[in-house]
């Protein structure tokens, strides 16, 4: 499957995720909407799902999912790289709009964050 079908695929699950989450998410995503701007947490140490390439940027299939889920909200995206231990403390409200990242859902994992769209 090519990756721009992929990408479509996936946009597509997340627009339906992002219209049936709970208030919460509604609140999160009004926030986004209205800041202009979606902060997307990442590890940049994960390739090919994430990394910096040879001219230092961002790059990688979970960059380009994070773009191209503000691409469809209408938002800038704005990659910030926390630690793993940081990102998988869960005390980072506010911080962070949302990650993107190779995270096994776990029951564990589950007590911390939500997981409304596994993508791959």
């Amino acid at each position: 499957m090519k990756t721009s079908l992929k990408l479509a695929t996936l946009a597509a699950s997340l627009a339906l995720t992002l219209t049936t989450l709970p208030a919460q998410a509604g609140a999160v995503l009004d926030r986004v909407v209205a800041a202009g701007t979606l902060k997307v947490a990442t590890d940049a140490n994960w390739a090919p799902q994430s990394f910096l390439n040879a001219s230092n940027e961002l790059d990688g299939f979970d960059i380009d999912v994070a773009k191209e889920i503000g691409k469809r909200i209408g938002v800038k995206v704005e990659f910030v790289t926390p630690g793993w231990d940081i990102i998988t403390a869960g005390n980072w409200v506010g911080r962070w709009d949302m990650h993107v990242g190779s995270m096994t859902p776990t029951k564990k994992r589950a007590e911390i964050f939500d997981f409304p769209a596994v993508y791959y």
